[in-house]
């Protein structure tokens, strides 16, 4: 008797949970009905992620800064930027060959160069100098990808490279 009970406990208890589903038209009215406007949405965020974020260290002085600086520093690079990565490959210095000149326009000289990314992964560049270069000058590195058929010689690429000085 009380397996029969069971039985037909566990039938209604089925066709209540195929019946629990439904369609995008009903469902729908309730997921778009308001709950709260989105100023005060908004404001309820910022005070939550306000409340977890850290409060920013107040050295008393330039030496406690310098050392906070270099512990917040060391954690970024060993930590963060650099973890997992072969000392070797941190610790190398750069290397950069210039490649030879490249014929430039009116006011710049055009340089093929590459520059080891790490040991034995090189990466090329062209590099834009004013001419005359009166000596050492800032530099802008400018990351342009090759756009469409023609690549790096798309004229709106090489005015942005040229012009930026």
């Amino acid at each position: 008797m009380k397996s029969k009970a069971l039985l037909a406990l566990a039938i209604l208890m089925s066709a209540t949970l195929v019946r629990a589903q439904t369609d995008a038209a009903v469902s729908e009215p309730i997921l778009t009905e308001q709950l709260q406007s989105p100023q005060v949405v908004t404001f309820q965020l910022q005070q939550f992620l306000m409340g977890k974020v850290p409060q920013l260290p107040t050295p008393s002085s330039a030496e406690q800064w310098t050392a906070q600086a270099q512990r917040i520093r060391r954690h970024l690079l060993d930590d963060i930027v650099f973890h997992g990565w072969p000392q070797e490959w941190v610790n190398s210095p750069p290397r950069f060959e210039d490649l030879g000149a490249v014929p430039g326009g009116k006011g710049y000289q055009l340089h093929r160069v590459r520059y080891e990314i790490v040991p034995g992964f090189y990466c090329t560049a062209l590099l834009y100098t004013p001419e005359p270069l009166p000596g050492r000058a800032p530099a802008v590195l400018n990351l342009m990808g090759h756009f469409f058929e023609r690549g790096n010689k798309m004229e709106f690429e090489q005015k942005f490279c040229i012009n930026r000085r």
